[in-house]
């Protein structure tokens, strides 16, 4: 329980006025110094120790050699660490005129916790702070984006392929590729990366932290576990949104580059465009949006599922193996559910892992955008509330683990 935080000189200052003396009569001595209002006591050293307040030194001095004691010792005394510890503890006296405690000295009562105002923000901001110290992280958070513009070129190459084989008479028509349907793609090839990513650097956010022997000293300050837990993953969360808008923007802006957000319809043999003329683009809109909201509670389950693995290892790399470990598992048993139509409450069954076989909210956009004009969504009412449900449960777990752990 912290009782007092303050520099040494202002606690050392807010314990002056007391003086040690020693006389041929201490009695004497300790009656004429209560008739002026000041107290002294018998100290264990031997002499007295008088707290003067406001009184002058010298003055008193004075006042008790002309009153007739003889004074042999008469010397300022400085509080020891100890004493101060122990008056503050023991919820004693503190040596200071009440009047001016609140200007010397921020002092608490025993029952009360003097933490920070605000200690899951101060968590949150001193783990962002830390990842951002180096270029490292924010690069490992940018590095899908890669991913996204390699697919939007990819279908870039695709969409001038086929029109090339329209001209050549080959092929009879082509469908017109959209910067829709080429940003679906820069989404479901990069947001797997990112998802991998945020889970691995959850894993070290408790795991890596221990491992470089931190974790102990944020401990020590006055903030609980489940503080420290709920600040760490906000930072966490912070930083995979960051990672999926750079990803988004960056995705977008291949495909608006090399293709528009306009006219879906049909390239001709004669080169011409048979469409709707930019009626069903207008639907595309709200579609994206709706996607983009749909992936943000799976990059949350996912650095659940990181500081779950996190707050069951000791060392940096364990806590990687666990929660890449983790997520290949559930992988594995979504095919064993799909047989039984339970995959759909799997985390993973909500993220872009591969265009076949995938039924996640950016496969149903992809199909949208493309050539089918009814897709199907197995998991339709799920992709929302189960990633949360996995959010939640990830990180309660991890936070409990955390309470009763010991950190060395």
């Amino acid at each position: 329980r912290m009782l007092v935080e303050e520099e040494t000189s202002t606690l050392l200052a807010a314990e002056a006025g007391r003086y040690a003396l020693a006389t041929a009569d201490d009695a004497a001595a300790a009656r004429l110094l209560a008739a002026s209002g000041i107290v002294a006591k018998p100290h264990p050293a031997g002499g007295l120790e008088a707290s003067l307040g406001e009184r002058r030194p010298g003055d008193v001095a004075r006042d008790l050699v002309t009153s007739g004691v003889e004074l042999r010792t008469w010397a300022p005394r400085q509080a020891s660490l100890e004493e101060i510890y122990l008056r503050f503890a023991q919820g004693g006296e503190t040596g200071i005129e009440r009047g001016k405690i609140q200007d010397e000295i921020r002092l608490g009562s025993p029952s009360e916790r003097l933490a920070p105002s605000v200690p899951v923000i101060r968590t949150m901001a001193y783990e962002l702070r830390r990842w951002t110290s180096s270029a490292a992280v924010p690069a490992l958070l940018a590095f899908p984006a890669l991913f996204a513009i390699g697919a939007v070129w990819s279908r870039h190459g695709d969409a001038m392929r086929d029109a090339g084989e329209v001209r050549e008479g080959t092929l009879a028509t082509a469908t017109r590729v959209t910067a829709f349907q080429a940003l679906g793609d820069g989404l479901a090839a990069s947001v797997p990366i990112l998802l991998l990513i945020v889970a691995g650097l959850a894993s070290q956010s408790l795991a890596g932290e221990e491992s470089r022997g931190t974790l102990r000293n944020v401990l020590l300050r006055p903030v609980t576990r489940l503080g420290l837990a709920t600040g760490k993953f906000m930072a966490l969360f912070v930083a995979a949104l960051a990672g999926f808008v750079v990803v988004t923007v960056v995705a977008a802006a291949a495909s608006a580059y090399w293709f528009d957000f306009k006219d879906f319809g049909e390239i001709l043999p004669n080169g011409q465009f048979w469409g709707d003329e930019g009626g069903r683009a207008e639907l595309m809109w709200p579609a994206l949006r709706s996607t983009l909201a749909m992936l943000l509670p799976v990059l949350a389950s996912f650095a659940g599922i990181g500081l779950l693995a996190g707050s069951l290892a000791r060392s940096g790399a364990t806590g990687l193996s666990l929660a890449l470990g983790g997520i290949a598992s559930i992988l594995a048993l979504s095919v064993v559910a799909s047989a039984f139509h339970l995959d759909g409450w799997l985390a993973t069954a909500h993220a872009p892992w591969s265009r076949l076989g995938d039924d996640s909210v950016v496969r149903l956009y992809a199909d949208t955008t493309g050539v089918v004009s009814n897709p199907r969504d197995p998991h339709a009412g799920l992709h929302f509330v189960v990633p949360l449900a996995w959010t939640v449960l990830t990180f309660a777990l991890a936070a409990m683990i955390l309470r009763k752990r010991s950190i060395r």
